[in-house]
């Protein structure tokens, strides 16, 4: 009985106890299960070396992903090597994967300045220079120097001239640059430009039509025994196609058809047409482009070709700097335009003599001074007195050497006695 009333008390604490201790804290609940979140998208590992800072070009086409960006020899973080690469133009200066370079001849040597920038710089990526540039294979170290551009970096000069490279030149020897704009040339291993004569070319003027202005320019460029004839006008409806021919006879309604050309699109138009260039400055003939196929009754355009004659210029006594000259008749006044192979950088005298060549008499009529190859000048003399008594015309090294003769042609009167066959193009194949 004792016994029964302690278990009696000690049920009673029991319940006291558990009245009087705190609640359990409730477990928590884990809220309902959700998606699985997305896989992060996966992000490109950071580059662990820069990326080497091409200069300016155009951007790479399909064709050209297989072949290395010229840029990628020579860049502000690469070393520079300079060596020489066979190609069909001869052993010439390249980079260290023989890859050409080239020269400008608009920039200076005396001092070192780069006048390619923006849109050249794009399209000729300029050699950059890290350190000391490297020369092989028969480089002259001598000739290596730097100039700095204006963005601070450093390009490699050889010979005093900055040096670039072609963007369309995809593999190393390629030599695509050469003679572009009749201003970008290869370089020899001593220094010197190999350089060509700009091809003899006539700009003809195109005015309004009978029956309508769309005035312009045509350009006829010597092609050996062909000429191409460049159309330039202002553009008719947009897509139409506008018929275009060299005709017999004289605006504003010449003669019958001589060399049809390729109709012209939005202005432009450009045909090879089989006859010389000396062949279309006989006289009496006119380039006219018309409305359309089916108004080809209708002029918009027309220009009459200036008579003349083509004169070679071959070798002087001292140099060769060979070429040509074209004579255009004005009347009594003559034009001359002079086509020899440039001399970077020099500005060269150039005259008509009295006399022959190879080094003829006084001087009869001053020229302008050719400068990259080239010069033009309208002089006070018919065309058939220049080609009617013994001339010559004649190229200077420079006016510092005077009496070094680099060119000679002779102005001769048989040009114009007998127009079917002209002496001054005999036996000569425009470069």
């Amino acid at each position: 009985m004792r016994l029964v009333r302690i278990l009696a008390i000690m049920t009673v604490a029991i319940v006291v106890l558990a009245a009087c201790a705190p609640a359990p804290a409730p477990t928590p609940v884990p809220p309902p299960p959700t998606a699985m979140p997305a896989a992060p998208t996966a992000v490109p590992p950071m580059a662990t070396t820069a990326p080497t800072m091409a200069p300016a070009a155009a951007a790479p086409t399909a064709t050209t992903a297989s072949a290395p960006a010229p840029a990628a020899a020579a860049t502000p973080s690469t070393p520079a090597v300079l060596t020489l690469a066979k190609t069909s133009l001869g052993t010439i200066l390249a980079d260290g994967a023989g890859r050409v370079l080239y020269i400008y001849t608009k920039d200076t040597t005396n001092p070192s300045v780069s006048n390619c920038y923006d849109a050249c710089a794009q399209r000729w990526p300029v050699f950059f220079a890290n350190g000391q540039t490297q020369a092989k294979d028969g480089i002259q170290a001598n000739l290596i120097g730097t100039t700095q551009r204006k963005d601070g970096t450093t390009q490699v000069t050889y010979n005093g001239w900055p040096l670039y490279y072609w963007q369309n030149d995809k593999n190393p020897g390629d030599t695509g640059g050469q003679a572009v704009g009749d201003v970008w040339w290869v370089v020899m291993a001593d220094g010197s430009a190999i350089t060509s004569a700009a091809n003899p070319a006539v700009t003809v003027t195109l005015g309004p039509g009978r029956d309508s202005d769309q005035n312009g320019t045509a350009t006829l460029t010597a092609k050996g025994n062909q000429t191409v004839v460049a159309l330039n006008i202002k553009p008719g409806a947009a897509g139409a196609a506008q018929p275009a021919h060299i005709h017999a006879g004289e605006c504003p309604v010449p003669g019958d058809v001589k060399y049809p050309l390729t109709n012209v699109v939005d202005g432009k138009s450009s045909t090879t047409i089989d006859a010389k260039l000396s062949d279309l400055l006989k006289g009496g003939f006119a380039i006219n482009v018309h409305q359309s196929a089916q108004d080809i009754g209708k002029y918009v355009a027309c220009g009459a070709i200036p008579q003349g004659t083509v004169v070679t210029l071959g070798p002087g006594r001292d140099g060769d700097q060979a070429g040509s000259a074209v004579l255009l008749s004005e009347g009594p006044k003559t034009e001359v335009d002079l086509f020899i192979k440039p001399l970077p950088g020099a500005t060269q005298p150039a005259h008509i003599h009295a006399g022959t060549c190879p080094v003829p008499g006084d001087v009869k009529y001053p020229l302008t001074s050719v400068v990259d190859g080239k010069s033009k000048t309208t002089v006070d003399a018919a065309l058939t007195d220049l080609l009617a008594g013994s001339l010559a015309i004649n190229t200077h090294l420079s006016a510092q050497n005077i009496g070094k003769y680099v060119a000679c042609g002779n102005l001769k009167s048989s040009t114009a006695a007998a127009p079917a066959a002209p002496a001054s193009d005999s036996g000569y194949q425009y470069p």
